[in-house]
């Protein structure tokens, strides 16, 4: 992966990769992708029952970053070009 510093360019890179990747929507692979991370939504909630405290804002942070990996999939419009987190 070469750096790239021109946030235009980067945003273009960003919803050609994007769009490139919703043409597969309806296939059998991308359905299962998209099960697989409802499996990792399931399995970093039910570890927040058991983690520390110390534990619990990572679990947290990961889980917003799977739900706006999972919208970003299946969600009407996709992508978000804002901030993903709080």
């Amino acid at each position: 992966m070469i750096p790239n510093l021109d946030a235009n360019a980067a945003m273009r890179e960003t919803m050609d990769a994007y769009s490139d990747m919703r043409l597969h929507s309806g296939s059998v692979q991308y359905k299962a992708v998209v099960d697989w991370i409802n499996a990792l939504l399931v399995q970093h909630q039910i570890n927040m029952t058991n983690c520390g405290k110390d534990k619990l804002a990572d679990a947290q942070v990961r889980i917003k970053q799977l739900m706006a990996l999972r919208a970003s999939m299946v969600d009407p419009g996709g992508a978000s070009t804002g901030y993903t987190f709080d």
